[in-house]
């Protein structure tokens, strides 16, 4: 273990990425994450660097300053949704009414356009393959919304693990996934970040492939050793303190992983894609029939 430890890190483009949710169970409590957010914010400053912010609507709505902040410093502002509900638990009309309607919150806030769009969860799969054209019709031009591999949530195992365009011409660039036994991970955010140790995760961006977009992502709850505990809204208890516990040494690990000398922070999704970098991803034409998704009511 210790030889693996030592091993240097071979040279690796990596894309930084936050989900910017409001996970308070009622807005009673503290919003302690606006403070986690303008942590990340500054070390990102501090660092000079860039990243893609993936922004809940609602939040945007009661905390327009947070996210026109974070706009005015360089960053990518695209959508994560309205209100968080996973593309699984709503009808595509619901869905496009939803969208649009937080795609206009998120533009007029910060007086910029959004072109890339994350679902909730990862929750684009097999089942809500609906949901790509009707993303293409509303004018994004990239999504990040799916899980290339074998998880025990939301995942789509046939897709390519690269990035690739759906029939509709809209890009999609998958997580970069490790395996671990039988499960696919996203090891490079969120709670996999948080809880898989160091030399781990530096060993799986040593041996990832190279077709893979590797990005790292994660919320500010991620580094907020501060807030208290809560149950969240419609997640088991155990799941509540898994996500509530090891939080404090985050920040610093993500300060580690940035100050890599063999990895470069490339500029946020929406200048690669205009910079035309993703311009040769081939096609993916999914094997099974697209779903109409769950029935409209």
């Amino acid at each position: 273990m210790n030889r693996l430890r030592a091993t240097s890190l071979h040279p690796c483009d990596v894309t930084i990425t936050i989900d910017l949710e409001d996970p308070r169970p009622n807005p009673g409590l503290p919003d302690s994450f606006v403070g986690a957010t303008r942590e990340l914010i500054d070390l990102l400053a501090e660092l000079k660097m860039s990243a893609t912010f993936f922004v809940i609507a609602d939040l945007a709505t009661s905390h327009p300053e947070l996210v026109r902040g974070i706009a005015d410093a360089g960053h990518e502002i695209a959508l994560h949704g309205l209100d968080h509900t996973p593309l699984t638990s709503l009808t595509p009309t619901k869905f496009d009414q939803q969208t649009r309607r937080a795609k206009a919150i998120i533009e007029e806030i910060t007086g910029r356009g959004v072109t890339g769009f994350r679902a909730p969860i990862f929750s684009l799969t097999p089942a809500t393959l609906w949901a790509e054209s009707l993303l293409t019709d509303q004018g994004f031009s990239y999504s990040s919304s799916l899980l290339p591999g074998r998880h025990p949530f939301f995942n789509f195992a046939d897709a390519p693990t690269e990035p690739f365009r759906w029939p509709s011409g809209l890009l999609e660039i998958p997580s970069p996934l490790t395996q671990l036994g039988p499960l696919d991970l996203p090891f490079l955010g969120g709670i996999y970040f948080r809880y898989l140790p160091y030399w781990y995760i530096r060993r799986c961006l040593d041996a990832a492939d190279a077709t893979q977009s590797l990005w790292f992502y994660s919320h500010p709850h991620d580094f907020d050793h501060r807030e208290s505990f809560y149950r969240i809204k419609n997640t088991p208890y155990w799941m509540s303190l898994l996500l509530w516990l090891n939080r404090k040494g985050t920040l610093g690990k993500l300060r580690r992983l940035l100050k890599e000398p063999a990895i470069t922070i490339t500029t946020p999704f929406a200048d690669q894609v205009a910079s035309g970098k993703f311009a040769q991803a081939a096609t993916f034409q999914p094997t099974a029939a697209v779903p109409a998704g769950p029935p409209e009511c």
